[in-house]
């Protein structure tokens, strides 16, 4: 009996060998662009003034320049001229409840009592204002208004919503003074 052959192994070829990769020389180096020098610095200053205080202004508007400057509230003058710059000027600021200063609301809120005051010397006013209150929020108040001094509801709801000057108020919205009055004497009731 014949025995069976192992397979044979396969024939493997060499291959030749890859050929060589050229070498290519080096790129040059880029040069990198170097920052500008900074440019001399002249020995000689520019010519600059000192501040002058311009002469229009008056020694309290003219601020000191150099050490004698003053930071914070400005100095203010002796006496009574003086306690009306330290409270026109801590008003402005708004220093309100902080330095025991009335705040805006409250000045005006005073502003208006002060003209609801005035305006109740007028006769005309006086007499022309109801026994029963009237109320802001109330449509048909408003309407009563508006009938009264002849103008539209709109022109009452804006006096009402108004603060302020009433003599400024009357120019800025073409109403006169007295219905000004009026609405704001029988609306708030002061």
């Amino acid at each position: 009996m014949q025995q069976a052959q192992p397979p044979a192994p396969p024939v493997i070829q060499q291959q030749p060998p890859a050929p060589p990769v050229p070498r290519q020389a080096p790129a040059p180096p880029v040069r990198l662009q170097q920052p500008a020098p900074p440019a001399p610095v002249g020995q000689i200053p520019p010519n600059i003034p000192p501040e002058q205080s311009p002469a229009r202004l008056n020694p309290f508007q003219a601020q000191p320049a150099g050490p004698n400057r003053q930071d914070g509230p400005p100095r203010f003058r002796e006496g009574w001229r003086g306690m009306a710059d330290k409270l026109a000027y801590m008003t402005g600021k708004g220093a309100g409840h902080a330095g025991n200063v009335f705040g805006k609301e409250e000045i005006e809120s005073m502003l208006e009592t002060v003209q609801c005051q005035l305006a109740l010397q007028d006769e005309t006013i006086a007499k022309a204002v109801p026994h029963t209150p009237m109320i802001q929020s109330n449509a048909i108040d408003l309407a009563m208004m508006a009938g009264q001094i002849q103008r539209p509801v709109s022109d009452v709801v804006a006096i009402l919503n108004s603060r302020g000057d009433w003599r400024e108020m009357s120019k800025s919205m073409d109403i006169p003074l007295d219905c000004i009055q009026l609405v704001k004497v029988i609306f708030n009731g002061k």
